[in-house]
């Protein structure tokens, strides 16, 4: 009717390609980080923060999204890795991760900070020094009850010290070099991204 503004018809959850939502959920995710990197809270510069207009990310692709079984270590081995500041950081051995990208397989080593729940994945690929940071990138892998862990490249982030020299990473090791790109999550930090 006239004068009455008609509003388009949102769509129906069921009807959206398979990974809306997820990408959605990245998307969402990407905005979070970027809101946090501009607070008071940032790891960035002072003077980097003001002119901060976020940071850059490889297309969503959900290829770089893995549900891989854990091949536990037959001890829980304590590893030395070094950072970026060349400090020593205790980790334990969690196990291996072996997975395919594009049919090339690739195997990570997970470790767990003594004393905490949480498992850190450091990676190093094909991507690094180009696209991405040169020293690597971290992924926060999710476990599954069945034991599987969800390894999602494209939450792969660059540590802290990729921002800042004020800040000290641990290294990814040798054995968490990959050979192959993956081209997913995070790149290379510039001051001034985006302007």
């Amino acid at each position: 009717p006239p004068g009455i503004e008609t509003l388009p018809v949102a769509p129906d959850l069921d009807s959206l390609p398979p990974d809306s939502l997820y990408q959605g959920e990245i998307l969402e995710h990407r905005a979070a980080v970027n809101a946090f990197l501009k607070g008071e809270e940032s790891p960035l510069e002072e003077a980097d923060r003001t002119n901060f207009a976020g940071l850059r990310y490889f297309p969503v692709d959900p290829r770089y999204r893995f549900r891989i079984p854990l091949r536990p270590a037959a001890r829980a081995d304590t590893v030395i890795i070094l950072d970026t500041k060349g400090a020593e950081r205790k980790f334990e051995i969690h196990g291996k991760l072996r997975f395919a990208v594009n049919g090339v397989a690739q195997e990570l080593t997970l470790f767990r900070e003594p004393y905490q729940k949480y498992f850190f994945l450091p990676f190093r690929d094909a991507t690094a020094g180009r696209d991405t940071y040169e020293v690597g990138r971290y992924v926060e892998p999710v476990a599954a009850a069945d034991g599987t862990f969800l390894v999602d490249f494209n939450r792969a982030y660059n540590p802290y010290c990729a921002y800042s020299h004020r800040w000290a990473c641990p290294i990814p090791p040798a054995e968490n070099v990959l050979t192959v790109s993956i081209p997913a999550g995070e790149m290379k930090y510039h001051v001034n991204e985006g302007s």
